[in-house]
């Protein structure tokens, strides 16, 4: 069933909402203008995105698109400001958001960078419901699912058992600061269920909805004890795996997730504009 708001017809939910660039290369500055704050901007919103958005997915957001993007750029003048561009009047259909980014947010400490992300995204959302005549209130309660997961996102993929049938395993990405994975695979007792340990993390591309979902699901025993996958950073075409990664279920360790104390308030102000 399709619904309309003026002359856009909502035809699906609101479900994501992301920055570009949402990825670079790993020893280099992602986007375009040379910029070390946008370069931490965005490496940071990886996480918190990821868990806005899976906030969002709790409601029912009538939308023409299922995604909002937006843009990070450096700021154009010197400030300690975020600058939020709205378009008060966008194409049908495609919400336009551009954030200017001043060089000081390299400098700040992740926590303090993850919840000024989260308040760029909470400005931004908040003036495009009021812009639209809509309650702010399923953007406020996204924002406190990010809060109450500490600003970080960790997805699980589905377990599979090995030849032996005695042991059984899933893969766990978890995004970093630096805007990639750590991925590793849980081994369980089949029997029982219980955990025995985690498989050594490695650094993964995988960083956001699309990939995680291909990422998750794309593995194998490769014997009683082995689990290989796709190698994350080559170049695919096609269905074909390529190379491979390899990872040891005979050599297990603890993998505790640590979590950072969100801070009461940004450091920086957020200032909304109209394009």
């Amino acid at each position: 069933m399709t619904a309309s708001y003026g002359s856009i017809r909502l035809v699906t939910n609101l479900q994501y909402v992301w920055f570009w660039p949402n990825g670079g290369h790993r020893d280099g500055i992602w986007g375009d203008d040379n910029s070390r704050g946008v370069d931490r901007f965005a490496r940071t919103s990886r996480r918190v995105t990821e868990r806005y958005s899976e906030g969002l997915q709790q409601h029912q957001i009538p939308a023409a698109r299922m995604a909002i993007q937006m843009h990070a750029f450096r700021a154009r003048q010197p400030t300690s400001d975020v600058i939020v561009n709205v378009a008060r009047k966008p194409f049908e259909g495609n919400e336009s958001v551009r954030v200017d980014v001043p060089e000081i947010v390299a400098d700040l400490a992740a926590p303090q960078r993850a919840l000024l992300v989260l308040d760029v995204v909470t400005a931004a959302m908040n003036t495009i419901a009021d812009l639209r005549g809509r309650s702010s209130s399923p953007f406020e309660s996204a924002r406190q699912h990010a809060i109450d997961h500490h600003l970080s996102f960790e997805i699980a993929g589905p377990w599979k058992s090995n030849r032996k049938r005695d042991l059984r395993a899933r893969p766990i990405v978890r995004l970093t600061d630096e805007g990639f994975g750590e991925k590793a695979f849980e081994i369980a007792d089949r029997d029982t269920g219980a955990t025995l340990g985690f498989t050594e993390a490695e650094t993964s591309p995988v960083n956001s909805a699309p990939r995680f979902n291909r990422d998750i699901r794309e593995w194998r025993w490769s014997d009683a004890a082995t689990i290989e996958c796709p190698d994350g950073w080559q170049m695919r075409i096609g269905s074909g795996w390529g190379n491979l990664t390899h990872f040891d279920a005979s050599d297990l360790r603890e993998w505790t997730p640590v979590y950072e104390e969100v801070p009461q308030r940004a450091p920086l102000e957020v200032i909304v504009r109209y394009m």
